[in-house]
């Protein structure tokens, strides 16, 4: 009974040891990738995107920065003091009304008892009118924030250009692979035959070198093709942010893939008007006041005429000048829709008495 319990337990390790066994080499046997599951592992875990998702998140915390100017700050401070210094203690006592004719004695004055202060503030501020800085600094918060968001699509599409890319290279040196192995096989063949015709007398010597420097060829070029295949693969690896050294395998086969012949300028035209990293470059323009060749032109001639030009240029006296208190801020007098802008008179009435 005893030796048929020892065999049970020999067999329940047997089973568990090869149920682990199992295990493993299933774990370590890659499964089919395909190309729209590597883009999506990309898109994921790939390092570029995220750091174009931080730049993203910092413009947009960088606009909610720029939206708490237009906002009131509150302050609140408590402060708490107890001493007998004299002129702590009388000044105290003033601040809080309760001076008495019997803190005038001497012995008072000089020698207080202990006195506690306690302080507590509350204060408010809002920045009624700035010349417009804070709106136009939300605008440029505001722009940055869309061109990071460009970017953010710019570095989508060249990750997933980079993952088409690289899994289709894996493909093509999987074939190369396959065609290197079946070229050895035929040399090996070959050399085979001519080992064989020359035992028989049939071939001389230099036919049988000249199979087996094929072969030798042949070997040299499945080497190069298998670590293109292994460098193709650490590429694919590479572009999807997952370790180089992973084992990747591709489960799309290699095919001919027919495409249209597109319109040079069409291409152009959709390139102009739907790259995202082109929209970026024109809102970061936009938030840093950037002048265009035609804009110079339009300065340049204002300047030169002396002419006022709705929107862009005014020529004012100095008693319009002096009418705005002598304030020579340009939004003052050219704004965007060419209208002046002013300080309400509220606005200008509580700056005057302060």
């Amino acid at each position: 009974m005893r030796h048929y319990f020892l065999l049970l337990i020999k067999a329940a390790v047997l089973a568990t040891s090869l149920a682990s066994c199992s295990a493993l080499l299933l774990a370590q046997e890659p499964s089919p990738l395909s190309l729209h599951q590597a883009a999506t592992i990309a898109l994921e875990k790939n390092p570029l995107r995220k750091a174009a998702i931080a730049d993203t998140q910092a413009a947009s915390a960088g606009v909610r920065e720029a939206r708490s100017s237009l906002l009131p700050r509150l302050t609140f401070s408590e402060t708490a003091m107890r001493g007998n210094d004299p002129v702590y203690v009388f000044g105290s006592k003033l601040r809080q009304q309760r001076f008495t004719v019997a803190d005038f004695s001497l012995n008072r004055l000089n020698t207080p008892t202990p006195f506690g202060d306690f302080d507590t503030s509350l204060g408010a501020r809002w920045n009624l009118f700035d010349s417009f800085v804070s709106w136009r600094g939300v605008k440029r918060a505001t722009l940055a924030s869309q061109a990071t968001a460009r970017q953010l699509d710019r570095t989508d599409q060249e990750i997933v250009y980079g993952v088409v890319e690289a899994y289709y290279a894996v493909l093509l040196a999987g074939k190369e692979v396959e065609v290197d192995e079946h070229a050895l096989k035929t040399a090996l063949s070959i050399m085979d035959r001519s080992q064989a015709r020359f035992d028989s007398g049939v071939a001389v010597e230099s036919d049988l070198l000249s199979a087996r420097v094929r072969v030798a060829g042949r070997q040299q070029d499945l080497i190069r093709a298998r670590n293109n295949f292994s460098l193709a693969q650490a590429q694919l690896n590479m572009a999807m942010g997952i370790p180089a050294e992973s084992i990747s395998k591709v489960a799309e086969p290699a095919a001919d893939r027919s495409f249209l012949t597109p319109v040079l300028e069409e291409l152009e035209k959709q390139a102009l008007t739907q790259r995202p990293d082109l929209k970026r470059i024109e809102l970061e323009e936009q938030a840093q006041s950037f002048l265009r060749e035609h804009n110079i032109e339009r300065v340049a001639n204002a300047h030169c005429a002396w002419s006022t030009e709705e929107g862009l240029a005014k020529v004012v006296t100095l008693e319009e000048i002096a009418a705005r208190d002598f304030n020579l801020n340009i939004g003052q007098y050219v704004a965007g829709d060419g209208r002046p802008r002013a300080a309400p008179a509220g606005v200008v009435r509580r700056l005057g008495r302060v």
